[in-house]
């Protein structure tokens, strides 16, 4: 594998094994959440229970 065989895609990444001294691609999907990455709360602070 060479440098430019890596997809231009987001996500893209290589691993490199030491052991068996050999490049593998690979692509990571991005995390996507219901809250978006803040703190998820199931009651809003102002309302009243």
């Amino acid at each position: 594998m060479r440098w430019d065989d890596l997809p231009k895609l987001k996500g893209s990444a290589i691993i490199l094994d030491d052991n068996s001294e050999r490049i593998y691609p690979m692509r990571v999907r991005p995390k996507f959440t219901w809250h978006g990455g803040e703190s998820p709360v199931a009651i809003k602070a102002g309302s009243k229970i």
